[in-house]
């Protein structure tokens, strides 16, 4: 069953028969040119800092949750007129909020650059919603394909990056790409 995705299982791989059972049909998984698929690289290479900025995005995801539930209250009630760019607002200052908590777990600028390019895209994308017609579509378009440029560069290029980068120098590299040096 090579090239299928089932719940949870994204590598390619068959999940248990007992799995199978009730479950809708397989869908086919994408493929991208050249044969893989776009993985983000690990934040860190130590298991409990990756844990401990999960743990940490996910208290950020329940506060969002939190001032989601708000907003929708104050929308309902009337108190407030533009629910969606209110919550888009807080959305971006997440995104940033991310970044800064990044810094914590990994200095690397491979990692800066990714989640700080992310940051830019949401405050386009936040633009663009109070842009006049035809204007916030050019944004939006604009936010997407900076966004695929992005991931494709920091998913392509990054590793050539560091290649050269510790051709050139090992210890230097090494100290990039290590959090605590």
């Amino acid at each position: 069953m090579r090239g299928w995705i089932t719940a949870g299982y994204a590598r390619g791989e068959a999940p248990p028969e007992p799995l199978l059972r009730g479950r809708p049909r397989l869908l086919p998984a994408p493929r991208l040119r050249g044969g893989g698929a776009l993985r983000p690289r690990p934040l860190t290479p130590d298991a409990r800092d990756t844990e401990g900025f999960v743990a940490t995005k996910k208290a950020i995801a329940l506060a969002l949750v939190g001032v989601f539930a708000w907003l929708a209250g104050r929308a309902l009630l009337g108190l407030q007129g533009e629910f969606f760019e209110s919550f888009y607002s807080v959305l971006v200052l997440a995104d940033i909020l991310v970044v800064l908590v990044s810094l914590r777990y990994s200095p690397s600028y491979l990692v800066m650059f990714r989640n700080s390019g992310l940051a830019v895209a949401a405050v386009l994308l936040r633009v663009a919603l109070s842009a006049p017609p035809y204007a916030n579509a050019a944004l939006g378009l604009a936010a997407a394909l900076f966004t695929l440029g992005l991931t494709v560069a920091s998913t392509r290029l990054a590793p050539l990056l560091l290649q050269r980068a510790e051709r050139a120098a090992p210890e230097v590299a090494l100290a990039r790409t290590e959090p605590g040096r």
